[in-house]
């Protein structure tokens, strides 16, 4: 009966944090983002607090430097939309060539003649235009909730560098005399968790990079080392900036080569490179900068996109970092900590 209980009591804890994290991720997601954030530029502003700088004017420099590089992001997401634009008058005619050239090859392969072909076409259109409204719907939605973000984010790394005192002192009063002592260790040790968590996403995207310039230089791409690195960078946007960033190359190789085999080229290289990124480069460098052995963060990777999406996939390596940074320091916990550490 005691074995029974030892066994279903973790289990009961596990479900409940789950249960937990899904219910409570519309706080949680910005919350952890913003404390993300505030550990980042946390030795910044302590720098600058330290030079006799005002607490207010230190957290504005320091959360500034990182919307500075936020924006500038957004800047190469437009830079590439434009060149993009001045590319789709001839990007045009290409497409229209080969809508034209496929509409032949149906008629000759299947006997399906331009007019039922442009029948079909037409009637697809009109299921299309029927679900406009509900995908203009989804998209204003996704929209505000992107919006919300972009303000409570920074919201909350504001207060969170501003209250950091209370903070701890809250954290501290429910801690035994025994471990008081430890937090201010566990805190250090955290921030500098969360700065290898973020060189090791930098070495991350460089590398990504060079793999996507290598791909796209073997396909004949005009600008390969410039389309690659941007599209290495664009890969921090969700879904969307790896799709805008390969527009351009695909487009370019496409109007410089006239075959449909080099577009295709250009997404293989890309979907390839995301592949290992998401399966083997990232567990295992960000892994190594936070102290976590592959397999740990492979499972916390596929962990967080099953529960918090494509945030889950960013935040779970660090939390589980800050947990072995935990259990290292409690002596009920070591086994947790030997389990999640590199060997």
């Amino acid at each position: 009966m005691v074995k029974i209980e030892k066994i279903t009591q973790p289990l009961f804890f596990i479900v409940l944090i789950i249960a937990l994290l899904i219910i409570l991720k519309g706080f949680l997601i910005p919350f952890s983002f913003g404390l993300l954030i505030a550990l980042i530029v946390y030795p910044i502003c302590k720098k600058l607090e330290n030079k006799k700088i005002p607490r207010p004017i230190a957290i504005f420099i320091s959360i500034f430097f990182v919307v500075f590089i936020f924006f500038g992001i957004i800047l190469i997401f437009v830079w590439q939309l434009n060149v993009l634009n001045k590319e789709i008058p001839e990007l045009t005619i290409k497409l229209n060539q080969l809508l034209l050239d496929t509409q032949n090859w149906i008629d000759t392969t299947f006997g399906l003649s331009m007019v039922e072909q442009n029948s079909l076409i037409t009637n697809t259109g009109k299921n299309l235009v029927s679900n406009v409204g509900k995908v203009i719907s989804g998209s204003f939605s996704m929209a505000t909730g992107t919006l919300f973000n972009l303000i409570i984010i920074p919201t909350y790394s504001i207060l969170i560098l501003y209250y950091r005192g209370m903070l701890v002192k809250f954290v501290s009063s429910f801690l035994g005399v025994k471990y008081k002592e430890n937090l201010p260790v566990i805190l250090s040790e955290t921030i500098t968790v969360y700065f290898n968590y973020i060189k090791g996403m930098l070495l991350v995207y460089f590398i990504v990079g060079i793999l996507n310039s290598i791909g796209l230089l073997i396909l004949g791409v005009e600008h390969a080392i410039m389309f690659g690195m941007a599209s290495a960078l664009l890969t921090i946007i969700p879904y969307i900036g790896i799709l805008i960033s390969s527009i351009l190359p695909i487009s370019m190789v496409w109007i410089d080569k006239g075959n449909i085999l080099y577009p295709l080229g250009v997404i293989g290289v890309f979907s390839i490179v995301q592949f290992l990124e998401g399966n083997i480069i990232s567990p295992y460098i960000v892994g190594k900068q936070l102290g976590i052995n592959a397999f740990v963060s492979i499972t916390a990777i596929f962990l967080g996109g099953l529960i918090w999406g494509f945030s889950g996939m960013i935040l779970f390596l660090p939390f589980v970092a800050i947990l072995k940074i935990i259990s290292g320091h409690v002596d009920t916990l070591k086994p947790i900590h030997l389990f999640l550490k590199t060997p």
